[in-house]
């Protein structure tokens, strides 16, 4: 993913944006407009990205998508996505929106880190 893919960025939000209401604590009362969108891509160590489970031997280059909940949403936190695939809540704490600033969220295996 060397170069910017409009379709596959396309694909991923549609893909996020159906599936949204399951990971939500308030699935009827909030929408995507509820939330701030991020997006940046990250490289991991290999092909399974930030699911950081086994996989090839080869640097990845991955696509994250972070949805931050508007101020006047307290219910919800904040939603992060490696492709368009579900990874894990957490709060919007100084730890969560310094990696978020810098772009460097972390992978599944130490989504703990934002629980302080």
């Amino acid at each position: 993913m060397n170069s910017l893919n409009l379709r596959n960025i396309a694909i991923d939000l549609l893909i996020i944006d159906r599936d949204l209401h399951r990971y939500l604590n308030e699935p009827h009362l909030r929408k995507a407009n509820d939330f701030e969108l991020y997006t940046f891509v990250q490289t991991w160590a290999n092909t399974s990205g930030g699911f950081e489970d086994w996989g090839g031997c080869a640097i990845t280059k991955q696509r994250t998508y972070v949805l931050v909940p508007n101020s006047y949403v307290k219910e919800e936190e904040c939603l992060v996505f490696f492709g368009s695939r579900f990874a894990y809540h957490a709060p919007a704490n100084e730890v969560f929106l310094k990696d978020l600033a810098e772009q460097n969220m972390a992978g599944v295996s130490n989504k703990s880190k934002y629980r302080i």
